[in-house]
């Protein structure tokens, strides 16, 4: 088990301040707004293959609570987004082994 709090992005070895932060925030967003099991089972519908390109409501509802949502690129807001799948699909802790 990771001694690391699930969500403390900056106090993973390696990790840079500027990816923690989005991450951070992305993660708050998604818990504040109960879509961990959204987000575990995203891409179970054949019509979700992208982040950056999906209308599905429940990733509407995590952007407006995204405090540092004009800070990402299309691509950025993907990269966050697919790691925050990996945190719902395979929990912290193997997020954090994996960094």
């Amino acid at each position: 088990m990771s001694s690391i709090q699930p969500g403390d992005f900056a106090s993973i070895p390696g990790m840079r301040s500027d990816d923690a932060q989005l991450f951070s925030d992305a993660y708050q967003a998604i818990t504040v707004t109960e879509n961990w099991d959204n987000m575990k089972n995203f891409g179970s519908d054949p019509s979700e293959t992208s982040f950056m390109f999906s209308n599905a409501p429940f990733l509407t509802d995590i952007q407006k609570h995204m405090k540092m949502m004009d800070h990402h690129s299309g691509s950025s807001y993907g990269i966050t987004m697919r790691n925050m799948e990996f945190i719902a699909k395979h929990g912290w802790d193997v997020f954090v082994g994996k960094f």
